[in-house]
C-alpha cells in the first residue's frame, strides 16, 4: 500500500476483536505513524486502551487512564514499544518477547486480594485496543480538518526556517558508521536525532521526515 492509499483508503484492520500496541504500530506504520505517535495519543487520551487482569474473569475489561502512561514512562525515549515487540524485555522468562504488559491503575488492590485457589483475583496483563476503538481512531486520523485541534503559532507571520546543518552532520555520520540500511525505517532515525540533538531543535515529524527523505536522494 502507497502512503496515497493509505491516506485516502486508510489502513486494512484485520477481523480480530482486539489488537495488542505492537500490532497497532504494524497496521498504522505504512501511513508515517511511528512509536512517538503512539505514545503521544495514547498520552492525550486520544486512543483508548484495555486490558484484562481478572484471571477468573476473561472477559471483564479495565480501561487504562491516559495519566497512567505518563506516569510509567515519564517520556517517549523510555516507550518500550517498538516496529514488532518490546524489545529484548523477557517478561516470562521463556526466551521469548511478548506484547507489552501493564498493571492498570484500577486494579491495585485486587493484586493482592487473594481467591479460593490462593491466587490474586487481578494480575498484569496485555495493553489492548479494541477493534471498534482502532477504526474510530483511523477515521479520526483521516480526517484532521475537522477532528484535530488547530495549532497555532503565537506571533503570526511565516515560521522561520529550519537550519539543518547540525541535522545533517548526525546524518552523515549515520550513514558512514551504518550504511543506507540504517535508513530503512526512517522514524527510528527520528528517534535518534530527537534524542541527540533535543527535541526543541528538531523541526516537526513530518518535516523532519520529508527533509530525510530528500538528503537520502542526493546521496
Amino acid at each position: 500500500m502507497t502512503d496515497n492509499d493509505f491516506a485516502t483508503k486508510g489502513p486494512a484492520i484485520p477481523p480480530k476483536e482486539r489488537f495488542d500496541l505492537p500490532e497497532v504500530l504494524q497496521i498504522l506504520a505504512p501511513g508515517g505513524f511511528s512509536r512517538i505517535d503512539l505514545y503521544e495519543y495514547l498520552r492525550s487520551g486520544r486512543l483508548r486502551t484495555v486490558c484484562f487482569p481478572y484471571r477468573l474473569e476473561p472477559k471483564r475489561q479495565i480501561s487504562i487512564q491516559p495519566d497512567q502512561w505518563e506516569a510509567v514512562w515519564k517520556d517517549a525515549w523510555s516507550f518500550p514499544v517498538y516496529e514488532g515487540w518490546i524489545g529484548d524485555e523477557d517478561i516470562a522468562g521463556m526466551g521469548e518477547l511478548i506484547p507489552l504488559h501493564i498493571v492498570a491503575d484500577a486494579v491495585d488492590a485486587d493484586l493482592k486480594r487473594k481467591l479460593a485457589d490462593g491466587k490474586p483475583a487481578a494480575q498484569n496483563a496485555p495493553v489492548y485496543i479494541l477493534r471498534e476503538e482502532l477504526i474510530r481512531f483511523v477515521k479520526w486520523m483521516k480526517n484532521p480538518s475537522k477532528s484535530r485541534p488547530v495549532k497555532r503559532r503565537s506571533g503570526g507571520g511565516r515560521p522561520q526556517k529550519h537550519d539543518y546543518t547540525v541535522i545533517d552532520g548526525v546524518l552523515e555520520d549515520i550513514i558512514r558508521r551504518d550504511g543506507s540500511n540504517a535508513f530503512r525505517q526512517t522514524s527510528i532515525i527520528i528517534d535518534y536525532l530527537r534524542k541527540t540533538l533535543g527535541e526543541t531543535n528538531v523541526p516537526p515529524e513530518s518535516t523532519l521526515r520529508n527533509h530525510i527523505k530528500s538528503w537520502l536522494k542526493k546521496k
